[in-house]
């Protein structure tokens, strides 16, 4: 792995500095693996959620990948980065790093359908009626007071 220790603490510590920020501070899963039965492709994984989704940094041997995934796991995005100036602001990773966090930042949810349906729901119910609450808190005072006399 062309990788070097050194490169991956660097790449360790921007995501911890990441992630103190948040509260509680999340954990990061670290793994390694091949993708083949021979071991000769080899890989580091370093997983850490984010406000709305979950990254992934994969490592190879010259050359790595950060994937975006969404709550259920689905991939949205993939950016390479090479192993060249991973310590430096203006690195490869670091910017492959803001890309991610800026899709992250503007990524939404989508709704699930209960979630869909109700505030279908809520929208047609609001539309349908004419009174303000107010008046339909009088109308209930009125009619109230009416079969009480």
């Amino acid at each position: 792995m062309a990788f070097n220790w050194g490169e991956l603490t660097n790449i360790l510590s921007t995501v911890e500095d990441l992630l103190f920020m948040g509260d509680p501070p999340p954990s990061i899963s670290i793994s390694t693996g091949s993708e083949d039965d021979k071991y000769e492709k080899l890989y580091v994984k370093i997983a850490f959620p984010l406000k709305n989704g979950i990254s992934e940094v994969i490592l190879y041997y010259e050359h790595g990948f950060i994937f975006y995934k969404d709550l259920n796991g689905k991939n949205l995005q993939c950016i390479n980065f090479d192993d060249k100036n991973l310590a430096l602001t203006h690195g490869s990773f670091r910017k492959a790093l803001k890309q991610v966090l800026a899709f992250d930042k503007h990524f939404v949810q989508p709704a699930k359908n209960s979630e869909l349906a109700s505030e279908v729901e809520m929208s047609f119910n609001i539309s349908t009626t004419n009174n303000s609450p107010l008046d339909e808190i009088r109308q209930l005072v009125n009619s109230s007071q009416i079969e009480n006399n």
